[in-house]
């Protein structure tokens, strides 16, 4: 399949929508009920690695070349972290924030207070994503070292257990690259260098599926009500059917080919709505119909690549952050309908 190309020169005019220093190019095969705004942006003038809204959407976090911004109505928290911060990660009660950088470490801080809680050092590479699960006070990491680390916070100092993957320890390119935890918080999807997605059962400890997902290295992996999400290097956007009964396997549903590289995916269940945004290395948004497997619009202004991406839980809001070290905020809303960005920046 042939990427669908959204360009302002090549639809028609009534198709682009156009701020001062951002535009939106709307899909005109595709029925537009959805229009765009942008509302903010964050500058740290340093490359951003990680943008993640806190569950309840009234934080944002930033992971960035150096350190960690939070930011809400009351203004923003600097956490300082000496290396490229990889990953960051709100617990489901919205009380703690992870970050993962390059310096093989996790840190833990309290949201409120910025205090430095838990400092996690067994990863013996560099984490490139983590994820809470339900209970706020279980972490899982997934590193370079191609293990997933399932700490529990709980205890002084934080204790875990290791999900290795045995098969692959003699191997190149295995490290894993990407990580999320199943809605239920029962189960984890990694996804690895090598193209290869692994589901496991938190409860046993056990790897229960494995399947070649990518022709190259897995970059993000989003597991939601909307489903099973992945996207990497070989340019297309995969929706996973997944069944983990008695013969776990893992299918491909919907496959999304992409102009470029994808580097980064989220995706969310509102009603019957299912729809997925990604992040390419050519500094473009765009936002998928996952039922069609149709492109609605692309949006373009970040200056370098999309690094990281993710929407508000009622899938309201996109936050994007960039190479370029900006984080911008993005509203979707039906034509009819319009909401305030709460923050008011």
């Amino acid at each position: 399949m042939e990427p669908t190309i959204l360009h302002p020169s090549t639809v028609p005019a009534d198709y682009v929508k156009e701020g001062a220093d951002w535009l939106c190019v709307f899909n005109p095969r595709v029925q537009r009920v959805m229009d765009v705004k942008l509302h903010t942006h964050y500058s740290v003038h340093r490359v951003i690695g990680s943008v993640r809204f806190s569950p309840d959407s009234s934080r944002i976090a930033i992971g960035y070349d150096g350190g960690v911004a939070i930011c809400s109505p009351d203004g923003t928290s600097m956490v300082a972290d000496r290396n490229y911060v990889r990953s960051v990660a709100f617990s489901s009660d919205c009380t703690l924030l992870a970050a993962a950088s390059e310096d093989n470490l996790i840190r833990v801080w309290d949201v409120l207070s910025t205090e430095l809680l838990h400092t996690l050092l067994d990863h013996s590479r560099e984490v490139y994503a983590l994820d809470f699960i339900l209970n706020s006070q279980t972490l899982l990491s997934a590193s370079g070292d191609r293990t997933i680390r399932v700490w529990s916070l709980t205890s002084s100092p934080p204790t875990h257990t290791v999900l290795a993957i045995a098969s692959d320890q003699n191997q190149k390119n295995t490290g894993i690259t990407a990580l999320s935890a199943s809605p239920d918080g029962r189960y984890a999807a990694a996804g690895s260098s090598g193209g290869t997605i692994r589901v496991w059962d938190l409860k046993t400890g056990s790897a229960i599926v494995e399947w070649k997902a990518h022709d190259d290295q897995i970059y993000s992996i989003s597991w939601s009500r909307a489903g099973l999400i992945s996207g990497g290097l070989d340019r297309v956007l995969k929706k996973w059917e997944v069944e983990l009964g008695d013969d776990p396997s893992g299918r491909c549903e919907r496959a999304m080919p992409h102009e470029s590289y994808v580097l980064s995916t989220t995706a969310i269940q509102h009603g019957l709505m299912k729809r997925a945004v990604t992040g390419s290395i050519n500094g473009t948004l765009q936002m998928w119909d996952l039922k069609s497997s149709e492109l609605l619009f692309c949006v373009m202004g970040h200056r370098n690549s999309v690094t990281s991406v993710d929407l508000s839980l009622d899938g309201t809001y996109v936050i994007s952050g960039s190479g370029d070290g900006d984080a911008r905020i993005c509203t979707f809303f039906l034509q009819c309908m319009r909401r305030a960005w709460p923050y008011g920046l």
